[in-house]
């Protein structure tokens, strides 16, 4: 009984993780077996491996995870690694991995107790009363868009996702498709979010999108409200706040009211 959209994020990001990590033709082995009313799966990689004094911290909120720590051995590892083991604890199950050595490769395992046999298919509701939006994110930490994916997954199956490396970039796309509401970060490479929400409040076309800035600088908060940004939020900042503000934004902009 699951969430499969949820889960399929969760074994995207495993398997993107155990691709990245290993070396240009090895081996990746995947075991699922049934035990003890559990599905269980092993996804073995022959990476380079974590050492064992980073495993404990490696499933850490990406809130309180260090620059320096597991999450920034190497750009991309997938903070939404805190929010997979949030996804497999929400449906009762439980996610570590395991890691013999340096250059030994990594195994992540993965359980989840099994429903009965023939037990009527239950219906939970999702967030209601959003019609088909597209949201555009414009960042250039890899980590962070996994993460606001996961978070944007999880709101609504009416959301499409569009993301941006750049200010450059996201006015390609805005050409292409206007979005619905833009996620921006302040600092980013050739033209920073200040930059770029000066120019979105100059068109026609952009100036009445909402925008959500995310920054790590408290003095960007001004900069960025007094440019044009309808919601700012710090970093690190919290799943619960992320959706609150992103549902209130994407209501104001419901059928009829977005340009």
């Amino acid at each position: 009984m699951a969430d499969s959209a949820a889960l399929a994020d969760v074994c995207n990001n495993l398997l993107s993780n155990a691709i990245k990590f290993s070396p240009p033709g090895s081996v990746i082995r995947l075991r699922v077996s049934v035990a003890a009313g559990q599905a269980q799966a092993a996804l073995q990689d022959q990476g380079e491996g974590i050492p064992p004094e980073l495993l404990p911290r490696i499933f850490e909120d990406f809130s309180t995870a260090s620059t320096q720590g597991p999450t920034r051995a190497r750009p991309g590892l997938g903070l939404g690694l805190a929010l997979s083991k949030q996804v497999v604890e929400l449906h009762s199950g439980a996610i570590w991995l395991e890691s013999p050595g340096p250059g030994q490769g990594c195994t992540a395992n993965l359980t989840l107790p099994l429903t009965e046999p023939d037990r009527p298919v239950a219906v939970v509701e999702r967030t209601a009363g959003l019609d088909k939006k597209r949201v555009l994110v414009v960042e250039d930490n890899p980590d962070l868009i996994d993460i606001i994916a996961l978070f944007i997954s999880g709101i609504s199956a009416n959301l499409e996702l569009a993301t941006a490396r750049s200010g450059f970039e996201a006015l390609e796309s805005i050409k292409n498709q206007v979005p619905h509401l833009i996620i921006m970060d302040v600092m980013m490479p050739g033209m920073n979010g200040i930059e770029l929400l000066n120019r979105l409040r100059r068109l026609p076309a952009t100036d009445r999108i909402p925008v959500m800035v995310l920054t790590g600088y408290s003095e960007a908060t001004r900069l960025a409200r007094d440019a044009g940004a309808q919601e700012v939020l710090l970093k690190p900042f919290d799943r619960k706040v992320f959706v609150s503000k992103v549902l209130q934004l994407l209501q104001t902009v419901q059928t009829g009211q977005h340009p």
